[in-house]
């Protein structure tokens, strides 16, 4: 780890005498060394101001130098104020330099300071930073950590910032992949925003998006239909077509698949009197499509998922657009219709290729391959076979160097 992490660890040995030294004067860039015969809070704060105006002059390294050396002189003579300055300048640069990560102790220092002297608005302030570095750094455990001593902090008649705070934890729960946990930090704010006397629907809608993260898919429904009657009254159309896709998806999850039709094709219908965009309605497509699929009713399939292609070509979402070819391509290969099976699989790869979406690519290679080799053609069905396999190994490969990376940051952050 960069070694300006442990900065606050080798000044309190500096502080304790195991380095010598401290009575040397450092040279300054100005050369001027009487500035260490003042007291140690004056040079201190001379420092801080010399570092300060490093920083907004772009001079990083400098302005990380002074504040490091005026923080030792800070921290021996006391001078608390000029201490959190400092602190809170080396957060910043460490930010501005892109480790938020080693902004880490120093916030955490002055959260320490703040708690001893019970200023209860600092320190919450505090929290909230350290839980805005963690989240940087992908440590969501730890941004939880920080949020819930925000919410403690927080004044209990408070019930607007507590709905807020209730969001972030909500959302440091699914980026760590607890959405039961999510659920009901979004319930606690839709009740902290019903106290504080400002609309929920917000809440609603995320309680409902965590508890299908969940499959709980009926909690899922309840919400989604609690959602539907608001927007029903209040005559919004748009809002009603989006609903009625997700409830549509509920149903679909439950296995209730003429009730997940009948949501997609009233959510249609309201989309375009709405004037839902291209994108928007290419969802209600393909969603639609892959309802009446499942259904086995292929020929309507079909129709809906070329309506979604036109629309995503016309959206400019090559990448979305070479997912739904392919699995057109994938409907006609089970039919026996290798023709159009082929034909899909070559405007999947031609999509993928366009939206450089390495991914999609390597599935439509995959599925292109098995419908050669079904067409007897074993020799171009290996070679895009051998084609998805490396496109798969590498992503592969990138993923779990990303996953060690951030193990590795996880174990130094925690």
């Amino acid at each position: 780890m960069n070694s300006r992490f442990f900065i606050l660890t080798s000044l309190a040995l500096t502080l304790a005498g195991i380095f010598g030294g401290l009575n040397e004067v450092p040279g300054l860039d100005s050369g001027d060394a009487t500035l260490y015969q003042e007291p140690d809070s004056v040079v201190a704060m001379t420092l801080y101001q010399r570092a300060l105006h490093y920083f907004r002059a772009g001079d990083i390294d400098r302005a990380f130098d002074r504040a490091t050396e005026g923080l030792q002189y800070a921290m021996r003579s006391g001078h608390t104020p000029t201490e959190l300055d400092i602190l809170n300048l080396l957060a910043d640069i460490s930010v501005t330099e892109g480790h938020p990560g080693d902004a880490i102790p120093y916030s955490i220092r002055v959260a320490g300071i703040l708690e001893s002297k019970n200023d209860t608005a600092g320190w919450r302030a505090e929290c909230l930073q350290l839980a805005g570095y963690y989240s940087l750094e992908e440590v969501y455990a730890k941004e939880g950590e920080y949020l819930r001593k925000a919410y403690e902090l927080t004044d209990p008649a408070d019930h607007e910032v507590k709905s807020m705070l209730m969001e972030a934890l909500g959302e440091a729960a699914m980026k760590e992949n607890m959405p039961d946990s999510a659920a009901r930090c979004y319930q606690l704010m839709a009740e902290y925003a019903q106290r504080a006397g400002i609309d929920d629907t917000h809440a609603v809608v995320l309680q409902a998006e965590a508890w299908n993260a969940a499959g709980k898919y009926r909690e899922a429904l309840e919400a989604n239909e609690a959602l539907l009657q608001r927007f029903e009254a209040a005559g919004g159309e748009r809002q009603m077509s989006s609903i009625l896709n997700n409830t549509g998806f509920n149903y679909t999850r439950l296995g209730n698949y003429q009730a997940a039709l009948d949501c997609y094709l009233e959510a249609i219908e309201l989309g375009r009197k709405a004037g839902l965009p291209a994108a928007g309605m290419a969802l209600l497509m393909t969603n639609t499509a892959t309802c009446l699929h499942n259904m086995s009713q292929q020929k309507e399939a079909l129709e809906y998922f070329g309506n979604a292609i036109a629309l995503l070509e016309e959206s400019d979402m090559p990448a979305e657009k070479s997912r739904i070819e392919n699995m057109v391509a994938l409907i006609h290969y089970h039919r026996g219709d290798l023709y159009n099976a082929g034909a899909f699989c070559r405007q999947s790869i031609e999509s993928a290729v366009r939206a450089d979406d390495r991914q999609k690519l390597s599935e439509a290679y995959l599925t292109y391959s098995r419908v050669l080799r079904e067409g007897n053609d074993p020799v171009q069905a290996l070679e895009f076979y051998e084609m998805y396999l490396s496109i798969r190994d590498s992503i592969e490969l990138e993923r779990r160097i990303r996953e060690q990376e951030l193990a590795g940051r996880h174990y130094e952050l925690e």
